[in-house]
């Protein structure tokens, strides 16, 4: 009877510590695919809306990207917006925002199409590098929406449990993440080998999870879940032009093609199994209506499967109730440490001043995202990522920032095609810490249309956080040019030979101001080709050798260097020669975006000694400037001119109006002035394309240089970057 008495005891309190009627633990899978996985959104949506219990996600790649936004607290419909917000052309081009960038850094963003690292010391062996694209934009877009949630460094105490499944190229295998840096989780299970970098993290090199396993159901079975809900994303076979065309539709093909079997696999292991099949869909669809189309063929897919749904429903039971994750800015935590690791050129203080992150600040998403970019802006790093020890308790965190330093030495080229010059191309070879530390040396060679070479050597001490940098450049200049009288006749073509010679040292200011002094030695070659009534004054100047000192101050806030929708350049020149005559450039745009319509107002000055050469007289008439005038037709030693420009941006083309006037304009070696104002404009249309802008302009001049000129139309039509 005793025995019995404690077997009921035994029983009783068993029954109190586990309950009779537990619900199951309910996984989600979601699989990859690139921008097929924005079918994943919809499967959100109806989860939502049934209020379905969901216990853990295990995603992959895309499926990595939308769960951890839904393991956080997101909704369904959030993250539909959020995709659309989502700047995908930056990403894949890497862009850093300029006004993010350093004044010496941004002067030289976006001038070559393709870039080259160059193995050795004196780099004469181009590698290419390991993923087309270093994805630190893509690590600070994910940044902007995970980074409120970066302090909780166990996945498992996010609103929604969330492993992450990547793949380690050293060992082949899985690797499931689940503790550290949720941002460095999500990019590493997106990497796509060959476009992305892959990730190195610990011990790990990592890619995209789908290399080793594209449907992640058999972890989930691991980690203890008693229902698995799997959602593949996939598309019909891809064509043979399709293959042909697109990169990440083979590597795509490549991938499933090594992981199909376990994929079946997984399918057949889940409890309810859903495929959302995209035809003809692209991995590459990022575009908005990309999105679109494949989120509207998810949202019909759900409802097709409906009763999975609703089936699923009945045995999870209801959402369970969790409390809401604060966020970062909510917690309000202080510094403690700052600790850097990777830099092996730059020391630990230049990385901490760049940051602008101090001990004992209170940090919120904005100081450190601010903070990464600013340091990024540098120029220095190729990949700059962070992770935060938070101790909610005391109320301190600390910051670790993980660092890659750039392969300074570049192999750059680029392409251009105008219709005046036609082709030019650019090679330049960028060589740093060779000779010396820090030491910088830079050779640009453009051709053929335009024959000219710059070599440059600095030393940018502004990695001491110093802003002085002191330079010599040689600047070798070949070109024929022609001259026009007063009327438009072309009266002489002239062959310019330029070698200048620049020795001097700058100051930089902030992130938008330079200012520099140089001494300068030019020399100048003229040859005329064909007669004139200006023969007797060329030939008088076929040699010329000046000495001068200058003065340049150079602002530039503009967010784009070649399509800029806000921000000012101004640039002021003055030259002294040694017998005191003087030469004055100033030039100015100022730019201001109201929705989609951009403003533009420019202005320049030019003031030019009377006895100065005339290769340095002439002003080249263009489409962005003294539009409807021919190159050179304003050859002139003094000119004052201004202008308006509207542009409409609709996507990646731009619709556009041009101004100008000219008030002032005199030609010394023809004894003419200007008799009143001149006037000009225009219309174009631009294309942002891979390769560079294309432009094509019209520009109408209907008041010329006298009553008997002619009239003239012109036109402009150039692809590629502005070298």
């Amino acid at each position: 009877m005793n025995k019995i008495f404690k077997l009921y005891i035994v029983i009783f309190i068993t029954s109190l510590i586990i309950p009779q009627n537990s619900s199951p633990k309910v996984a989600l899978v979601l699989s990859g695919g690139a921008a097929k996985g924005y079918a994943h959104i919809p499967v959100l949506e109806m989860i939502d809306s049934l209020n379905i219990n969901i216990d853990m996600i295990v995603g992959t790649s895309i499926g990595a990207n939308v769960g951890s936004l839904y393991s956080v607290g997101y909704s369904g419909e959030e993250i539909y917006n959020q995709a659309f917000e989502t700047d995908w052309v930056a990403i894949f081009l890497d862009q850093t925002k300029r006004n993010d960038m350093s004044y010496i850094h941004k002067k030289e963003a976006s001038k070559y199409q393709i870039d080259f690292d160059l193995k050795g010391y004196y780099g004469i062996t181009p590698s290419l590098p390991s993923g087309a694209i270093k994805g630190q934009r893509a690590y600070m877009e994910l940044s902007k929406i995970l980074g409120q949630y970066e302090y909780i460094n166990d996945f498992k105490k996010l609103h929604i449990p969330f492993y992450c499944n990547a793949s380690d190229l050293i060992s082949g295998q899985d690797i499931l993440l689940s503790k550290g840096s949720l941002i460095t989780a999500v990019k590493s299970s997106t990497s796509i080998p060959s476009i992305f970098s892959p990730v190195e993290y610990k011990e790990y090199l990592l890619v995209d999870g789908g290399v080793t396993n594209n449907v992640p159901a058999n972890i989930a079975k691991d980690l203890g879940a008693d229902i698995i809900f799997t959602v593949k994303v996939s598309s019909s076979k891809p064509s043979k032009e399709r293959l042909k065309s697109s990169m990440v539709d083979i590597l795509g093909e490549s991938v499933f093609m090594h992981t199909s079997e376990l994929t079946k696999q997984n399918m057949d292991l889940s409890d309810y199994a859903m495929s959302v099949n995209i035809p003809n869909g692209s991995g590459a669809s990022f575009t908005p209506n990309g999105i679109k189309n494949i989120y509207n063929i998810g949202k019909k897919e759900v409802y097709k499967n409906i009763d999975l749904f609703l089936e699923l429903k009945d045995r999870a039971g209801p959402k369970k109730s969790r409390p809401k994750l604060k966020k970062l800015d909510e917690l309000s935590l202080i510094v403690n440490d700052i600790k850097v690791s990777g830099n092996k050129t730059f020391n630990d203080s230049f990385i901490e001043n760049n940051l602008n992150i101090n001990k004992k600040d209170t940090l919120n998403l904005s100081l450190i995202n601010n903070g990464i970019n600013n340091l990024y802006g540098l120029g220095h790093f190729d990949i700059i990522r962070y992770e935060l020890n938070a101790d909610q308790e005391t109320k301190v965190v600390d910051i670790d920032i993980f660092t890659e330093e750039s392969k300074f030495n570049k192999l750059q080229t680029g392409l251009r095609w105008d219709h005046y010059h036609e082709l030019i191309a650019a090679i330049n070879i960028k060589l740093k810490d060779i000779l010396s530390p820090n030491l910088l040396i830079k050779n640009e060679l453009q051709f053929p249309g335009i024959l000219k070479n710059t070599f440059e050597i600095s030393y940018p001490l502004t990695v001491f956080s110093n802003p002085y940098y002191p330079f010599y450049r040689n600047f070798y200049y070949k070109r024929d040019i022609n001259g026009y009288d007063t009327l438009g006749k072309k009266i002489a073509t002239y062959d310019t030979r330029k070698i200048e010679n620049n020795l001097g040292a700058g100051i930089v200011l902030g992130k938008n101001l330079a200012i520099e002094l140089s001494l300068n030695y030019e020399t100048v070659n003229l040859e005329v080709d064909v007669g004139g009534s200006q023969n007797n004054i060329i030939n008088e100047y076929q040699n010329q050798i000046t000495q001068s000192s200058s003065l340049m101050i150079d602002y530039d806030s503009r967010d784009d260097a070649l399509l800029t929708k806000k921000g000012s350049l101004i640039n002021f020149k003055i030259f002294n020669t040694n017998d005191n005559k003087k030469t004055i450039f100033f030039d100015f745009d100022l730019y201001q975006n109201i929705g989609k319509n951009i403003f533009r107002i420019h202005g320049l000055s030019r003031d030019i000694d009377e006895d100065q050469f005339y290769s340095d007289i002439f002003f080249q008439g263009q489409a962005d400037k003294a539009i409807g005038y021919s190159p050179y037709i304003l050859s002139s030693n003094k000119l004052e001119m201004a202008g308006l420009e509207w542009k409409y941006n609709y996507k990646s083309y731009y619709i556009r109006l041009f101004y100008s006037e000219i008030f002032s304009l005199s030609q010394s070696y023809n004894d003419f002035n200007l008799d009143g104002n001149l006037y000009s404009y225009g219309y174009g249309f631009t294309f942002n394309s891979p390769f560079g802008p294309l432009e094509l302009i019209v520009g109408k001049a209907p008041k010329t240089l006298s009553a008997s000129s002619k009239k003239t139309t012109t036109f402009k039509v150039n692809l590629g970057y502005k070298f």
